[in-house]
């Protein structure tokens, strides 16, 4: 059910919950907290945004950015205060793959200046990293039907012999098949020229 209170009030808080995310991220250094509870904090501001606000636009954008259909995102739990349902869409996304998620990487990394930092890497090798403003992305103009709004993009970074894991017949990972996180950074370096950061 749309609000107009909500979805104007929604507009506020994406902005100070990205800017409570950023701090929790470097505040994670020298104290608990740092990236992953700081992704949360951004993640839970964009389902807020996007249930104030539909979730139409969200799928708009990625359609625009990928040139494919979008997949929605459901609820798996009841959150009364936001008004949501188990069962309800709370947001949406796209799986690229082979060279449609290479060029969509390449992309990705110039709107941030081919700059990530560090904690943008799991010890898996998996990288995830926000797009602030979707305009920030290469190609992409301003679209007032969108709005303003930001993204987060998730690679995950595999060698032959990982998709064993996924079998219903659980098997252990090779240590030549696992990648770490030094070996995904090194990687992301090589293949893209992406400067990767240390936190401060």
């Amino acid at each position: 059910m749309y609000s107009i209170i909500l979805a104007t009030a929604s507009k506020y808080l994406l902005l100070l919950l990205q800017m409570f995310s950023v701090f929790l991220l470097f505040r994670g250094h020298n104290e608990p907290g740092g990236g992953f509870v700081g992704g949360l904090v951004a993640a839970a501001a964009y389902a807020l945004y996007f249930i104030a606000n539909g979730i139409g636009k969200a799928e708009k954008l990625l359609e625009k950015l990928t040139e494919r259909k979008p997949v929605r995102t459901i609820s798996t739990r009841k959150i009364p205060a936001w008004n949501l349902r188990k069962g309800e869409p709370i947001g949406c996304k796209v799986t690229l793959r082979g060279k449609l998620a290479e060029d969509f990487l390449v992309k990705s990394f110039l709107a941030v200046e081919n700059r990530i930092l560090d904690s943008s890497f799991d010890e898996q090798g998996n990288l995830a990293f926000g797009i602030k403003e979707y305009i920030d992305f290469p190609g992409i103009k301003y679209d007032p039907d969108i709005g303003i709004f930001g993204f987060n993009v998730c690679a995950t970074i595999k060698r032959a012999g990982f998709r064993v894991s996924r079998r219903k017949a659980k098997s252990r990972i090779s240590k030549k098949s696992a990648i770490t996180k030094e070996e995904s950074i090194q990687f992301i370096k090589e293949k893209f020229g992406v400067e990767v950061e240390q936190k401060e």
